[in-house]
């Protein structure tokens, strides 16, 4: 049936429903003054079986016509009445068999048409039949969707809910402080942000005018709008305080950081307002992500200072590792007055910081050592060296830095230690920064622990616990003479010792690398990264074998030598297994990639494509590094049982002929076939034919990535075949083969027997 006779079918199914209902009523109401009444029976009846035929109600009505013309009243007739019950009882046992009844209705109506009898016939139906069209209106025929109308509730909720919300917390905020702004004349002023500052502006008023309302019900007692007006108040109060110290308090740490730090890079503040006007977004951004991560590693180095400080030294600052420490709970019980002190003490105490360590350093090296500024952080470079350095120096260097601080944090605190024992010795305050050590005492001097009596039973404990959110612990200590200007000169010395280890970390590590990479490579122009993480390791190297000699040269030359002969097996294993890995695979793997991806996409026909070693290296790099990542996570094959191994050996128990053999030469092997395969076939192709030039070219340009994708079908090819035959075996063990494992068998020799 095409969709338009579907349409014509059940539109004629509604109009019948409708004629059958008002024929429904008007025998109700008009049943003993209409002279209809015994026809109009016979029209119901009839007109409920008649599914799809016209010319049946047509005659039914011409029918009910000539009774009328003929003067005939019928009355209600009881053998009509008691079909119609019938017919109500059968509907309920009967629930099939439409269409049949729908041709017997049909029918009645013929004959009711031609003799304009009574139609006792079709009255004998099933009468609520025509019932079932009203169910047969789904939503799956009227829109195409089947189910429920529940769905339809869960969506009016979501919209209404999600409607309320941004009425509520964007539309009207921003109402107001808009409001507020143009009524004071500065709406059309703000060029950046007007529709964050208009929310903000318009949070504060309708956290002032909540603020008042509460103060109003407390006056005049209304407990019910005072709880109220406190629980809205106590939302706006938290959300802005949290608005605060997480969005503004480190953008405007992330600014003065640059402002102090433009020596660095030889800009000005001119430059940074213009980048500002230029992508206002952008620029709040990443100042407010230099910001987090200045105030991250603040964070972290203050828990570094708590482990070794004496506890009660730093009680002006908050404890993030207690667990009875809240900060929303403090948000909520504290006054806004002590958070805004807490704000500009913050804020003071960092900005502080930053002078210390970035903007009076930067200030004296550009006096004195003026050949160390600035540094060459540019993204755009001059040299292949420079061309991937961000992305290697970010992703080998940066992030391992940033993520792993395990060492960093164990180094810091030795060197905090070091520098409190040196100068409280000198200032006589040993024993106020660091704790004493516990002696150790005999078990006969041990003394039991009295435990304290509970005080006023569980509800003052828990106003204990609610009152004391923030608990200090302390350590006596014992006080010098002059102890004020003690202090003022710890913090003196604080302050000197890191503007100088500023200056050595920005002055040392960067002319050591410089000077290897110019001496290496011949570049001067080259990203500080590079220099920077050059100078470092070089540096780590150097403290590393002072540290060793240290600590063997106490035990003799004999030890000595043994050790340093050992090292230096260990060090020519290293570079005799790190030049396949480090410099050649990788390098063939870039140059592999460069010539399968990036030459048929990025270089047209015409043009000949440029090898650049440094930046295929780095990107070889790069992939070497996902390539071992996923060996690792993906199931097992003699590449990570090669991974593994190496990994049980250690360095100290290098194998240099395994790896060789293992590892180095069948990489080795697969990527030289994969480079050299299409320059034989296109030899051994132009020896048998003339090939122009253009072929050549057009030949070597899409065989690579050719040969790679038909490498990869064929192992995925292979990988699924026995994949399937693994499959088939189990299935094959699984159905005819029982019990797999032969216990208490032992085989019998013939001679034996």
């Amino acid at each position: 049936m095409c969709s338009r006779c579907r349409f014509s079918y059940f539109h004629s199914k509604i109009y019948l429903l409708i004629v059958s209902r008002a024929a429904l009523l008007y025998q109700y109401f008009y049943a003993h003054s209409s002279p209809w009444f015994g026809c109009e029976s016979r029209l119901f009846t009839v007109v409920r079986k008649s599914g799809s035929s016209s010319m049946a109600l047509k005659g039914i009505i011409d029918g009910a016509q000539g009774d009328a013309q003929n003067g005939r009243e019928d009355v209600a007739n009881p053998d009509v009445v008691q079909g119609i019950a019938e017919n109500r009882d059968e509907d309920e046992v009967v629930d099939g068999g439409g269409g049949m009844r729908d041709e017997e209705g049909i029918v009645a109506g013929e004959e009711a048409a031609e003799g304009g009898g009574a139609g006792e016939g079709g009255e004998a139906d099933n009468w609520r039949e025509w019932e079932r069209v009203a169910d047969e209106l789904t939503w799956q025929r009227l829109l195409g969707l089947d189910g429920s109308l529940l769905f339809l509730e869960h969506v009016f909720w979501v919209i209404s809910l999600n409607t309320l919300f941004t009425i509520l917390f964007a539309f009207s905020p921003y109402q107001l402080g808009y409001s507020l702004l143009r009524y004071l004349g500065i709406a059309s002023r703000i060029q950046y942000f007007p529709t964050l500052t208009a929310v903000l502006l318009g949070y504060v008023l309708i956290c002032f005018i909540v603020r008042i309302l509460h103060i109003a019900a407390s006056f005049f007692g209304f407990a019910p709008m005072y709880r109220l007006f406190g629980m809205c108040y106590l939302v706006v109060k938290v959300f802005l305080l949290v608005l605060i110290e997480i969005g503004f308090f480190p953008i405007i740490c992330g600014w003065w950081l640059d402002i102090c730090s433009l020596p660095l890079f030889a800009s000005t503040l001119s430059r940074r307002l213009a980048s500002f006007s230029a992508s206002p977004t952008s620029s709040l951004f990443l100042h407010w992500l230099i910001g987090m991560v200045y105030v991250f590693y603040s964070a972290s180095f203050v828990l570094v200072l708590r482990e070794v400080l004496r506890p009660g030294v730093l009680w002006f600052l908050r404890n993030l590792n207690d667990p009875e420490f809240n900060p929303i709970q403090e948000m909520i019980e504290l006054p806004v007055v002590r958070h805004v002190r807490r704000l500009v003490a913050s804020t003071s105490l960092f900005f502080t910081t930053i002078l210390l360590v970035v903007y009076l350093p930067l200030t004296f090296i550009s006096r004195y050592v003026p050949s160390v500024l600035p540094f060459n952080l540019s993204l755009a470079a001059e040299t292949p060296l420079n061309e991937l350095s961000l992305e290697l120096l970010i992703l080998q260097v940066v992030l391992p830095a940033l993520l792993e601080q395990t060492h960093a944090r164990t180094l810091l605190k030795t060197v905090v230690r070091v520098w409190c024992a040196l100068f409280g010795r000198l200032l006589n305050l040993e024993h106020y920064l660091l704790p004493e050590e516990e002696p150790r005492q005999e078990a006969h001097n041990v003394v039991p622990v009295v435990e304290p009596a509970q005080a006023q039973g569980l509800a003052a404990q828990h106003q204990a616990l609610l009152l004391v959110r923030e608990p200090q612990g302390f350590q006596a200590y014992r006080k010098p003479s002059y102890f004020a200007f003690r202090i003022v000169a710890l913090l003196v010395a604080l302050s000197c010792t890191s503007m100088l280890s500023s200056i050595v970390l920005c002055v040392v590590p960067v002319s050591i690398g410089r000077f290897l990479i110019y001496h290496l490579s011949g570049h001067r122009n080259v990203h500080e990264l590079y220099t920077v993480a050059t100078g470092l390791y070089t540096c780590w190297l150097l403290l590393k074998l002072a540290l060793v000699v240290y600590e063997y040269a106490p035990r003799g030359s004999r030890y000595v030598l043994s050790a340093f002969r050992g090292t230096l097996s260990t060090v020519v294993k290293i570079g005799a297994v790190a030049l396949p890995i480090v410099v050649v695979i990788p390098l063939l793997t870039g140059v592999c990639f460069q010539v399968a991806v990036m030459s048929p996409i990025r270089v047209s026909p015409h043009q000949t494509p440029l090898l650049f070693p440094w930046q295929h290296w780095a990107m070889g790099i790069l992939h070497c590094k996902i390539f071992c990542a996923a060996v690792m996570m993906g199931p097992d094959w003699w590449m990570k049982q090669i991974f593994e191994q190496l990994y049980v050996d250690g360095v100290r128990g290098l194998r240099v002929g395994y790896l060789y053999a293992q590892l180095v030469a069948p990489v080795l092997c697969s990527l030289g076939m994969y480079l050299s395969a299409p320059q034989v076939i296109f030899a051994i192709v132009s020896s048998m034919a003339d090939v122009s030039s253009v072929e050549r070219v057009l030949f070597l340009r899409y065989c690579y990535p050719s040969l790679l994708l038909f490498a990869t079908c064929l192992h995925f090819v292979y990988w699924q075949c026995s994949k399937l035959q693994a499959l088939a075996q189990k299935i094959r063990n699984d159905k005819y083969l029982v019990g797999t494992q032969l216990v208490n068998y032992e085989r019998v020799d013939p001679s034996d027997s």
